[in-house]
């Protein structure tokens, strides 16, 4: 606390437009003190604050491909980035199992996003869901950011653009910041401003299921014709349009028996909307040389894989496929069982991608930013992996049947309990009666498509081996 406030105040100073730039990206970016980004900003003009730079120092370990145009300046104002934030849900989850940690974090950054969420935690009542203990910090932190924003250059930041013309609005849409719209729209932000994909506000809004906030830009459109929510995007649809299919992905996932690749993306990715393609996956390799475990043994060899009863947490223990699936039959019948979920090894195994490519080039040619390495899982029934977010991520299933739990981002959170423990919880049984938990099964075949930002966990009926690739396409503002 005390460094960064000593760093924001020796920069504010004696740093120079770049430097001062670059540091004010930094504090929105890694959800710091509001104060800090006053000091930087005050008393200057925002006029052309926008990313002029490739961001190309953030490496992830897990890219296995981009865009050469993801990869170039994305001409992002700090106030951009504001409504990039997104909920501190895995901090929270592993937290709030360490009280004096959070304590701790709570007492020393308390308008940090951080430091909010803490203390938001530790005033909340036992049984209040984390995920809005997460949501309502977020809200209080981005209320902070944005007025510290504004305060020094409203008119110039709600009229810049981005690289695909968005605008601060598109944003603060896709976010569902009811404050943060409405304060855009009295700085000036034109709601009828569309991006490279000839959307609105307002679509985004739709498309991210924030019905309280579509009518508002609608409205705030003025009389142009077409009337702006008959106004069709370049995917061909309207905001009205928009607005049904995603009412109806609340209730349902959609099942579809065969889609285009320009359906797919269209229709559902480009709106957020899940869906599951049976059969989807049936015609890759992995269909086949995955169900025999010699052939799969022989892909894998003794490549180490991350094993856990709860995936990715510090429980987690490195072992070869032999070995998983020994102990795993010598376990039969303990729930929840251990399950192995990997997000390296199709690096070290090139194998399993020419086995199980779920995207092929002509989709990133056409609709992907941004591409991961696959994640590679494989259990016996009451393994799975507990309620998580991420991006957008295609799951394909080639041995087995599993359970889907599905959660609406006004739902999600995140979960460090076992998923065969969680779905026999009272906090599964609330969300299923209140009509916020979407369920499917997933057979060997099936391609499930989960939107950005969505809670999922899964179940494992029986032996299962399948792969999920979490990706940003163009559509998406993360892109």
């Amino acid at each position: 606390m005390a460094l960064t406030s000593i760093r924001a105040r020796v920069l504010a100073h004696l740093g120079s437009k770049v430097q001062i730039l670059q540091e004010v990206f930094r504090v929105v970016e890694t959800r710091g003190h509001w104060q800090h980004l006053q000091l930087l900003l005050g008393g200057r003009d925002p006029s052309c604050w926008s990313r002029t730079w490739s961001d190309s120092h953030v490496e992830d370990p897990r890219l296995q491909w981009q865009s050469p145009e993801h990869g170039a300046p994305d001409f992002r104002t700090p106030l951009m980035c504001v409504f990039l934030a997104t909920p501190r849900y895995p901090l929270l989850a592993r937290l709030t199992k360490k009280t004096r940690d959070l304590q701790a974090l709570a007492c020393q950054q308390p308008t940090s996003l951080a430091g909010l969420s803490g203390a938001h935690a530790l005033s909340a009542d036992k049984d209040a869901c984390l995920g809005q203990v997460a949501r309502n910090a977020l809200e209080e932190w981005r209320t902070l950011m944005v007025d510290a924003i504004l305060n020094v250059g409203a008119r110039n930041l709600v009229e810049q653009t981005d690289f695909a013309k968005r605008t601060a609005l598109h944003y603060a849409a896709a976010a569902g910041d009811i404050s943060g719209v409405a304060s855009l729209l009295r700085a000036g932000a034109d709601a009828s401003a569309t991006d490279r994909w000839g959307r609105t506000p307002g679509h985004i809004a739709a498309s991210h299921g924030h019905q309280c906030l579509v009518q508002q830009l609608v409205d705030a459109c003025g009389h142009c014709q077409p009337t702006p929510a008959d106004r069709q995007d370049s995917f061909g649809h309207s905001i009205k349009e928009v607005s049904g299919f995603c009412l109806r992905s609340r209730d349902t996932i959609e099942e579809r028996s065969s889609l285009s690749l320009q359906e797919l993306f269209c229709d559902f990715v480009s709106l957020n909307r899940p869906v599951i393609v049976r059969g989807g996956v049936s015609q890759l390799p992995a269909m086949k040389r995955w169900a025999n475990r010699k052939e799969l043994h022989a892909t894998l060899g003794d490549a180490p894989l991350a094993s856990g009863v709860v995936p990715y947490s510090p429980g987690s223990v490195s072992v070869t496929l032999q070995e998983f699936i020994s102990s795993a039959e010598q376990e039969a019948g303990y729930i929840p069982q251990p399950y192995v979920f990997d997000v390296s090894v199709a690096s070290r195994r090139p194998q399993m991608l020419d086995d199980a490519e779920l995207l092929t080039p002509e989709a990133k040619a056409c609709h992907v930013a941004y591409l991961r390495q696959p994640q590679f899982g494989l259990g016996f029934q009451g393994a799975g992996a507990p309620v998580h977010t991420h991006y957008a991520a295609f799951n394909g299933l080639f041995v087995g049947s599993k359970r889907w739990f599905l959660l609406p981002p006004q739902a999600a959170f995140w979960s460090f309990s076992p998923s065969a423990s969680w779905e026999q919880s009272t906090q599964c049984a609330a969300l299923r009666s209140q009509g916020l938990l979407l369920e499917l099964t997933q057979h060997a075949g099936d391609l499930l498509f989960v939107p950005e930002g969505w809670g999922h966990a899964t179940l494992l009926q029986e032996y299962c081996v399948g792969v999920g690739q979490e990706f940003i396409p163009w559509s998406s503002l993360s892109s």
